[in-house]
């Protein structure tokens, strides 16, 4: 599975780009339907972006930890447990 990538201007400037490939993104359950998470990687770690009805809402920078703790997470996220 080839994960998806993302192209971002930086600081509003078209030229100054950030790649950064989705690794794995995350949905809500029933009581937080209008939620969800994608984990990115870029070359400076991992970051967790968290929506609220599709609009992003907060980036957390997990940096060096592992997938693992950027899994967990995104999974608080979505489940209401961090705001």
């Amino acid at each position: 599975m080839n994960p998806s990538i993302l192209v971002r201007a930086q600081g509003g400037h078209p030229k100054h780009r950030i790649i950064m490939k989705i690794i794995t993104e995350y949905t809500g359950d029933k009581n937080h339907q209008d939620r969800s998470a994608h984990i990115y990687e870029d070359s400076d770690g991992l970051k967790v972006e968290c929506y609220v009805q599709g609009h992003p809402v907060k980036l957390i920078d997990v940096g060096a930890h592992s997938l693992y703790y950027a899994e967990d997470t995104a999974e608080n996220w979505v489940t209401g447990i961090l705001n």
